[in-house]
């Protein structure tokens, strides 16, 4: 897990192969992107981590450790990642790097199955989590974000109860 002195959020735990995400301690709520009335992306813009939804479809852009947004887009649109959960960590004190790396996979990975309709390690998709660092969780944050992507590029549909 990775932290820069500004205190933003690391990557905790990626299944499968690595995909490197992090996003703002803060919990950037900005999302500059237009939804309809369930809540789906229809236009393009600037979405920060702390509004990323289940179901929102984003473009990483340049490759970084460290984001503090992401470039919300339509799922029909071309697209790096999906995210298929969000829940919070449970209460107490900083459980290390490697507990919040287990405690996300673990959910992330019983998430993974009903919203894809695959079990992972049958599934084509890679996934990944933002999760809390530790400074972050000294300023409540609680956060994990399960997203996948495709790993022979990217992807123009939803990967909901596609079965791959």
């Amino acid at each position: 897990m990775r932290q820069d002195s500004t205190g933003r959020r690391a990557l905790a735990f990626a299944f499968g192969a690595i995909v490197l995400l992090s996003a703002c301690g803060g919990g950037l709520e900005t999302d500059k992107t237009t939804r309809d009335a369930s809540g789906a992306i229809t236009e393009a813009g600037e979405l920060g981590a702390g509004a990323l939804q289940v179901g929102d479809c984003y473009l990483l852009g340049e490759a970084e450790s460290q984001i503090d947004t992401v470039d919300g887009v339509p799922c029909t649109t071309a697209h790096d990642f999906e995210v298929f959960a969000v829940f919070d960590l449970p209460d107490g004190d900083f459980p290390g790097n490697e507990g919040v790396s287990d405690a996300a996979g673990e959910q992330c990975l019983e998430a993974f199955e009903s919203y894809v309709g695959l079990a992972y390690s049958q599934s084509v998709f890679e996934g990944a989590t933002i999760a809390p660092t530790e400074q972050t969780w000294g300023n409540g944050d609680r956060e994990v974000i399960c997203s996948l992507s495709d790993p022979s590029g990217q992807m123009s549909e939803s990967a909901r109860n596609t079965g791959r």
